[in-house]
C-alpha cells in the first residue's frame, strides 16, 4: 500500500526593511562654467528673465560704473566688508599691519569680488596691485561701492573688469578696518536704497550696470535669459534683412 505523504508548506519569514529616503543634495555650482554661460548675455536679457520670473531686478546704483567702455563680467560673489577706523591710524604703529588682509586668501576661480568699504568716498579702496593679485587667483573682476585707486594700472590689466563709483589717488588701507570675508554685504542700490549681496550670488556687469542674481534664481534665470537672448539675436537678423517689423514681432516678440 502506497501512502501519500502530505507536503508540508514551508513558510519563510523575511525581515521587513524600512524604506529609507535619501535626501537629494544640491549639486555644487561650478563658478567657472556658470560665469562663462552668463557671459553670453546682456544686462537686458537678465532683467527680462527676472521679469518673467516675477522678480524685481537687484540693480546696483548706476553710479557704480565700469572702468572703461566694453567691459563685461560675470562670476559668483565673494564678499568683503570694511568699516572706518575709529581713531587716527597714524597714532598707532601697528594699525596698518593689523588691518592688512590679502583678498587672495578667499578668492577662487570664476568669482567676482564685491567690496563695501564702509561708505568712505574720498580715498581709493582697491588698487591695481590688489587687482593683479585677485585676477591671478582666478577672479573675473571687482565691484567697489567706493573709489578705485591706480585706475590706469587697473586699465592696463588684460581681461580684467573693475566697477566703482570713481577714482582717488589717496591710500585708504590704514584708515579702515577689514572685516571677515564672505558675509552678506549691503551695496548701494538703484531701485532700493541697498542691495544685499550674499556669497554665491551671481554678479553680472556690462556697460549698463551691475545686476545681482540671487543664488536660488541662477538656474531659472540662465534658462530664461538664454531663450530671450536667442530670440533677440534672430529678431535682429530679421530686422537687418529688412523684414517687416510686424512679421518679426509676431515670430520673436516685441522689441
Amino acid at each position: 500500500m502506497v501512502t501519500h505523504m502530505a507536503k508540508r508548506k514551508t513558510t519563510t519569514t523575511r525581515g521587513t526593511r524600512k524604506k529609507t529616503t535619501r535626501r537629494k543634495t544640491a549639486k555644487p555650482l561650478d563658478p567657472v562654467a556658470l560665469s562663462n554661460q552668463f557671459m553670453q548675455f546682456q544686462g537686458g536679457d537678465i532683467n527680462g528673465a527676472l521679469d518673467e520670473l516675477g522678480e524685481n531686478t537687484p540693480l546696483l546704483a548706476l553710479s557704480i560704473r565700469p572702468l572703461r567702455p566694453g567691459m563685461k563680467m560675470a562670476g559668483l560673489a565673494v564678499t568683503w566688508n570694511a568699516v572706518l577706523a575709529a581713531e587716527d591710524p597714524f597714532d598707532r604703529e601697528d594699525a596698518k599691519i593689523k588691518r592688512w588682509v590679502r583678498p587672495t586668501d578667499f578668492i577662487t576661480p570664476g568669482t567676482v569680488l564685491v567690496y563695501q568699504p564702509g561708505g568712505e568716498m574720498s580715498h581709493g579702496h582697491f588698487g591695481s596691485l590688489y587687482g593683479t593679485m585677485v585676477q591671478a587667483a582666478g577672479a573675473n573682476g571687482v565691484v567697489v561701492d567706493g573709489n578705485l585707486r591706480d585706475s590706469d594700472g587697473h586699465a592696463a590689466l588684460e581681461n580684467w573688469c573693475a566697477y566703482s563709483r570713481g577714482y582717488s589717488p589717496l591710500e585708504a588701507a590704514s584708515r579702515i578696518i577689514w572685516l571677515e570675508p564672505n558675509k552678506p554685504v549691503l551695496m548701494s542700490g538703484e531701485l532700493q536704497r541697498w542691495v544685499t549681496v550674499y556669497p554665491g550670488d551671481m554678479i553680472f556687469g556690462d556697460g549698463d550696470g551691475v545686476i545681482v542674481v540671487p543664488q536660488r534664481l541662477i538656474e531659472p534665470v540662465l534658462k530664461k535669459a538664454g531663450k530671450i537672448a536667442g530670440n533677440e539675436e534672430r529678431a535682429q537678423a530679421d530686422y537687418a534683412a529688412g523684414i517687416d517689423p510686424d512679421v518679426v514681432e509676431k515670430k520673436w516678440g516685441a522689441a
